[in-house]
């Protein structure tokens, strides 16, 4: 598979491409949009990941012009924008995927893994799944070459999973993907339907292909995980980079304090403004990219106050440049050691969500419990019996807030940490949940910046409470 990778930032670049190689993947690097089109008349990509700001014509109109001839190749954008705004240009454009800096480097490789299987099953005549092979053409399904006769439903089922081979399915979106009509059958006729297909595969030596997932649905018995990066690309690895990259982070450091002190003095000239705008953005990529996600925050700001020509801009360069100076990579503490495998339980009634959840507290060493209803809640989180709650402040049966006094009125549940999240926060109901008890509050569409953090540190300050007493 062959890549083109275009940003603008050479330490980025450089630090992107090493890590895509090892994933034995072909990168090419551009870093602007010139090169980038002169390189794609040459070679036949089959993924292109390209920065939205970009020297020249930038990565929006890039794409623009690309999807203009009619080219079909899968776009993943890079960018800082994180609004629906932004999110909708890049998507109007032409973008397949939108990822927002800082992001992790699991993350993006599960995007480019996904955005490829996605632009191969396009040209795929037959679907297979571990020895399972169906036809579309001649509407068989077989296992090891055996045919197995199925009816129309089982069949249409059963390609409904291998057309989407990751995915998770409710007995209702089975009945919204397979039925189009006004009286669709109930769930249990799905079921039915499932028994039947099993029992078929079985019989045919496929066994346990379909897994039932208790409160979700059914899926095939297969679970992508994000693989771990190989050991080149970790603590080590991270080290090496920043040993690599660090004087040049520093002189870029350097030249926004240069640049802060001008704008305290009179005002930078729009020049050497927009050159700082530039460094900011680039030090966010580079950044989180190794690993200093909290330095790749705090980057992002001053991105914004420059942009802004407002705010303190030398109090954060200040939080900065001690941020980076701090031992690499950071020591874990005997406290954060102490909260691995802490169990966390999330009540959310979108199970997309709840899995994008799961997956980032996971992978920092959490026990995640998800719930999509709070029917027999009581019994669920007596049985689970959480470190931490984590409440959507929407529910249908039962809102963040009433749950949240319920939660506080039982003795036993007093010093339970409860997270809320949700899109809409006001300053009324803010108040509401600090008087109902909460102890943080997260908006949604901070999930992959803020969830791991503020979870640790609700976490942290309620064991270190509990040490001290």
């Amino acid at each position: 598979m062959r890549i083109l990778l275009t940003e603008d930032d050479h330490r980025l670049s450089k630090q992107l491409v090493r890590v895509l190689t090892r994933e034995n993947y072909i990168v090419d690097a551009a870093f602007d949009s010139k090169e980038a089109l002169e390189l794609i008349e040459i070679f036949p990509y089959n993924l292109l990941i390209l920065d939205i700001i970009l020297p020249g014509v930038d990565g929006i109109t890039l794409c623009r012009q690309l999807r203009d001839r009619h080219l079909k190749i899968p776009i993943l954008l890079l960018t800082v924008k994180n609004t629906n705004e932004d999110k909708v240009k890049a998507f109007d454009a032409g973008a397949d995927d939108y990822l927002v800096k800082p992001f992790n480097l699991p993350e993006l490789l599960a995007r480019i893994r996904a955005l490829l299987r996605r632009n191969i099953e396009q040209f795929v005549t037959a679907l297979e799944w571990q020895g399972l092979c169906l036809n579309p053409t001649s509407r068989q399904v077989t296992y090891q070459d055996k045919k197995i006769n199925l009816t129309i439903t089982e069949y249409q089922i059963i390609e409904l999973f291998l057309h989407h081979k990751h995915k998770l399915f409710s007995c209702g979106d089975i009945i919204e993907h397979l039925y189009f009509f006004e009286n669709p059958p109930a769930e249990s006729t799905i079921r039915s339907h499932i028994r039947g297909l099993r029992k078929k595969l079985k019989n045919a030596g496929c066994n346990e292909a379909i897994a039932t997932v208790h409160g979700f649905g059914y899926r095939l018995k297969t679970e992508e995980q994000i693989p771990r990066l190989r050991k080149e690309q970790t603590k080590e690895a991270l080290v090496k980079s920043w040993q690599e990259f660090k004087d040049s982070i520093f002189l870029d450091v350097a030249f926004l304090e240069e640049v802060a002190m001008e704008l305290k003095q009179t005002s930078a000239a729009s020049i050497k403004l927009s050159e700082a705008i530039r460094v900011a953005h680039n030090l966010v990529g580079i950044l989180g990219s190794l690993g200093r996600h909290q330095a790749a925050l705090i980057s992002l700001e001053i991105e914004n106050l420059l942009e802004d020509k407002k705010g303190n801009i030398g109090e954060k360069l200040v939080e900065l440049r001690g941020l980076l100076t701090e031992e690499y990579p950071p020591k874990t503490s005997d406290l954060e050691e102490s909260v691995w495998y802490s169990k966390i339980m999330a009540i959310d009634e979108d199970r997309n969500f709840l899995s994008e959840m799961q997956s980032i507290l996971e992978q920092a060493k959490l026990e995640v419990y998800p719930v999509t209803s709070l029917l027999n809640f009581w019994e669920t989180l007596e049985r689970v019996s959480p470190d931490l709650l984590i409440v959507d402040l929407k529910m249908p049966d039962l809102d963040g807030i009433e749950l949240c006094q319920l939660i506080r009125q039982k003795p036993r549940y007093l010093a339970l940490p409860i997270l809320v999240i949700s899109s809409d926060f006001n300053e009324e109901n803010l108040q509401q949940l600090v008087t109902a008890g909460a102890d943080d509050f997260m908006r949604k569409s901070a999930l992959n910046l803020e969830l791991k953090y503020r979870v640790l540190c609700l976490l942290q300050r309620f064991k270190q409470l509990t040490i001290n007493n």
